[in-house]
């Protein structure tokens, strides 16, 4: 009797299943990455990967502490009295995020509880998968060392903050795959304008991300030396408007970002902080390794931006790492934007048959992905009760 209590408010068993249910699904995928021997085969596998994971989404059962269950409820006691033209008239144009109030709303009257968890999982995980994919063919990265990077980002265990928070790390992987394609891909800033546009409207959050890759590319320019006025003037134009014509929710945004640096919202949790550590740890040494190297080495692989920009955003990440909200948030931001990193670092390392640094990887991969399971976030996962 007194076990069935206890497994009863743990909830350990409906936990340990969903959690290895996750991990089944994550080393599959990444044995299936393993063995690919063209990029087809390594679409595939990661495609997999992600209807698997917005299955798990879709029947996950929340916490009554998460952002999930308190839409669920809001929904149920407060939004049923309206029509969708009353809700885009009332709660939708009065938010400081009117596109995620929106989304949030069309899922709920749905009558699918299951539909917004997958939709984030969906939205977060293509734009992840696609710059990872981009990534290994453009730097013709080996299915092993694609397999190591993927177990790497998989284990941050961030898959339930994703389904849970909502709106957060939705918004952050936009802008991420907008920054990608800016530094790898040569895109302007001002064809992402849109997609940082609906980020912004999504989260508040993707408001210091983008301020930071704007102050990148002002230093970059300025570095450079390759000052175009015309770029000045139409990219000080467009965020003037943007700035007058939405200057309501970017006070929000302030607002929100000040009461996290000043403690009004207080949540933290010291098994994040570890694992969050161990793995800004091995972005530091990924980019010591890199930094090392012969500057020939370096041009050759193609990711100087990248790194640089790595860099910063590590040193941010040091930065702020005594404020828990802000520290875990930029991250995983962090995490995202070191995929190509890693691959190519890693890369350099089997081609030099540097085989310690190739299993103290592998280490701290094992190392991360078992406290996230054991005690982060990700051991809240469930989709069944009994």
């Amino acid at each position: 009797m007194v076990l069935n209590s206890w497994l009863g408010n743990t909830m350990l068993l409906e936990r340990t299943v969903g959690i290895l249910s996750y991990v089944v699904g994550v080393a599959f995928a990444a044995y299936l990455l393993r063995i690919a021997e063209t990029q087809e085969e390594r679409k595939r596998s990661l495609r997999f990967l992600l209807v698997y994971l917005c299955i798990l989404a879709f029947f996950y059962i929340p916490a009554e502490t998460s952002d999930l269950y308190s839409w669920r409820e809001l929904a149920k006691h407060y939004w049923q009295q309206y029509s969708l033209f009353s809700f885009i008239k009332g709660p939708v144009i009065q938010s400081p995020t009117p596109v995620a109030y929106l989304v949030i709303y069309l899922c709920f009257i749905s009558g699918i509880p299951g539909i917004l968890p997958m939709l984030c999982a969906f939205i977060f995980y293509r734009c992840v998968f696609s710059i990872f994919l981009d990534a290994i063919e453009r730097f013709e990265i080996s299915s092993l060392v694609a397999s190591m990077v993927l177990v790497f980002f998989m284990a941050s265990g961030c898959f339930l903050e994703v389904i849970s928070g909502v709106r957060c790390f939705v918004a952050l992987s936009v802008v991420a795959w907008c920054i990608y394609t800016e530094l790898t891909l040569q895109r302007s800033v001002i064809r992402n304008l849109p997609l940082y546009a609906l980020a912004f409207l999504v989260h508040s959050s993707a408001v210091s991300v983008i301020v930071i890759q704007i102050v990148y590319h002002l230093f970059e320019i300025l570095y450079r030396k390759r000052v175009n006025v015309w770029s000045f003037f139409v990219t000080g134009a467009v965020c003037a408007v943007g700035l007058y014509l939405g200057r309501n929710y970017v006070f929000a945004a302030i607002e929100k970002g000040n009461s996290y640096f000043t403690n009004e919202v207080a949540y933290q949790y010291y098994w994040e902080y570890i694992i969050g550590i161990l793995e800004l740890t091995v972005i530091g040494v990924m980019l010591f390794i890199y930094w090392r190297m012969d500057a020939s080495e370096r041009a050759s692989m193609g990711i100087e931006r990248l790194a640089v920009y790595n860099t910063m955003f590590s040193l941010i990440n040091l930065v702020i790492i005594f404020e828990y909200n802000s520290f875990h948030r930029f991250l995983l931001m962090n995490l995202i934007m070191s995929l190509p990193l890693c691959c190519c670092v890693l890369q350099a390392c089997l081609r030099a048959l540097e085989g310690r640094m190739i299993k103290m990887f592998q280490l701290m991969n094992l190392a991360v992905f078992a406290l996230a399971c054991v005690r982060g976030n990700l051991c809240g996962y469930k989709f069944f009760l009994i």
